[in-house]
């Protein structure tokens, strides 16, 4: 995998931030552990859309949030597009692959009866300052 390339991109062409390049390098080489482990693959141009998807459950299942994933999706999107740019891939695998939906969180809000005791007319001064 050309893994070092495409973090030398991002550190120098892209000057992302270290804790960002850090965090492309864990998720990548977590990507790298799981193909290896799983399916043997250690070549970049071995690796398809099955795979990945593959991937995608073995996190969920891990108790990843979706959230989560789709960060990490969106690092091997990243790196999958620009070894395609460079001519390193003839195909990009993240194309066929769809990130998990996330949910969306509920609004805070101040309940009605604690907003009347913040808006006592009492607290304030019956003049401009107030």
């Amino acid at each position: 995998m050309k893994q070092g390339l495409f973090l030398q991109y991002l550190a120098y062409e892209r000057r992302f931030s270290t804790h960002t390049v850090q965090a492309y390098q864990t998720d990548l080489e977590q990507f790298a552990s799981f193909l290896d482990e799983t399916y043997g693959i250690r070549n970049d141009e071995q690796v398809g859309h099955p795979h990945i998807r593959s991937w995608v459950v073995h996190l969920l299942q891990a108790g990843r949030t979706p959230r989560t994933i789709n960060r990490k999706l969106s690092c091997l999107q990243s790196y999958f597009r620009f070894l395609q740019k460079r001519g390193h891939l003839d195909r990009n695998p993240m194309l066929k692959v769809l990130a998990p939906k996330t949910g969306k969180r509920l609004p805070v809000y101040v309940r009605e009866d604690a907003m009347d005791r913040l808006l006592r007319p009492e607290w304030f001064a019956d003049d401009f300052s107030g």
